[in-house]
């Protein structure tokens, strides 16, 4: 996804990789019998459909709106196949946008960063207000949620660099994946 946000043309391996993932992706919904959902529209509509538009050399405004799209669906497959929506379909999904614009945004050129950045930060707020609301005495989700990643992101804004923003997504990643399986215990 890195090579959608820089917009420039991207390489053989990187087509092939791509390639696999989505395949991959495919072959999970095929192999679990479950093609909705996170699964499928996150996990192979949204980045093939990504794809598509820079293999077609679609406008940079539209190859960028789709690496977005195709960032937040990949990391809602994700959580999807994780069965990480212990909190409900629409706390799941602000999730999964937070954790995927924060991706980006630790992977796209320094003079974009500001602007996604933002948009991540945003996302991430709103992803630690619903928990504060829920749980008023259960703050410690949004250490590795929403304070780490934001402070990795603004770490790479005040010094692209020296950046380690490309931290802030796996982090908030990491940290959704550890409060579900807190919120679902031992299996």
């Amino acid at each position: 996804m890195s090579r959608l946000a820089h917009g420039a043309a991207p390489s053989p391996n990187w087509w092939l990789g791509f390639g696999i993932a989505v395949l991959l992706g495919a072959f999970g919904c095929i192999a679990r019998r479950s093609a909705g959902g996170g699964r499928f529209w996150g996990g192979v509509f949204a980045p093939g459909l990504a794809g598509l538009a820079l293999a077609w050399g679609a406008a940079p405004s539209v190859t960028m709106t789709l690496a977005v799209l195709a960032c937040a669906g990949g990391t809602a497959s994700a959580l999807d196949w994780a069965l990480e929506s212990p909190r409900g379909r629409v706390a799941g999904s602000v999730d999964a946008m937070a954790a995927g614009a924060t991706t980006l945004a630790g992977l796209v050129p320094a003079a974009a960063a500001p602007v996604i950045g933002g948009i991540a930060g945003v996302l991430l707020g709103v992803a630690a207000v619903m928990r504060l609301a829920g749980r008023p005495r259960a703050g410690w989700p949004i250490l590795p949620i929403a304070a780490a990643p934001l402070a990795l992101l603004a770490q790479g804004i005040a010094w692209p660099d020296a950046s380690v923003a490309w931290l802030a997504g796996p982090a908030c990643v990491l940290g959704l994946m550890a409060e579900a399986g807190r919120a679902r215990g031992p299996v």
